[in-house]
């Protein structure tokens, strides 16, 4: 996983379910500044979504007071697209696993997450998670 250097651009918001239209919005924004083709925006709006939905219902950051930060970084022709929680005490996000009919009721976004990156991965630390998806632009 590429670390997040302090130059890549990132916007924290509350931790509030109302705000994940806030974090689609600007990774639309940050796309366009970058010269993304359309369809490689509309997938990282789609993880945007998934990750930060993710951040207000699975972590503390859901919580009273709590914020998540999405992160863009642009390397040539590649998107890195993370969000960072608040952590929580159980592990942060698992790989999608199907049911006897093949799929959960739930938690189908990460299924969207890899059929719409090229990897993403899921870090936890001692008070956050961060979570990334790679993405190529052209």
């Amino acid at each position: 996983m590429r670390p997040i250097t302090p130059t890549t651009p990132e916007k924290t918001l509350d931790g509030v379910p109302e705000t994940v239209a806030l974090a689609r919005a600007w990774v639309s924004e940050q796309c366009a500044l970058h010269g993304v083709n359309q369809d490689t925006a509309d997938r990282a709006v789609l993880i945007a979504s998934e990750f930060a939905t993710n951040a207000v219902k699975h972590s503390r950051s859901g919580k009273p007071g709590g914020t998540y930060t999405v992160h863009t970084e642009f390397q040539d022709s590649t998107l890195y697209l993370s969000v960072t929680d608040n952590g929580a005490p159980y592990p942060p996000y698992k790989r999608p696993r199907g049911n006897a009919d093949g799929l959960p009721e739930s938690g189908q976004g990460l299924w969207l997450v890899e059929a719409h990156s090229d990897w993403w991965r899921a870090l936890k630390f001692a008070n956050h998670h961060t979570i990334t998806a790679k993405l190529t632009t052209t």
